[in-house]
């Protein structure tokens, strides 16, 4: 699980650096889907939002 959230914090960088500013909770939503989607898991915007 630890290697997880690296990938979705390091992803979440990236995706802010391509903006040009700071990491926002877009991108760590963005992040996290798309390492939820790697493992194979289904995504729904409930999972991720409480």
């Amino acid at each position: 699980p630890g290697g997880n959230i690296r990938n979705i914090i390091v992803g979440a960088a990236f995706l802010a650096a391509g903006d040009g500013g700071q990491v926002t909770m877009r991108h760590l939503l963005h992040s996290a889907r798309r390492e939820l989607q790697k493992m194979g898991r289904l995504v729904d915007n409930s999972d991720l939002i409480a």
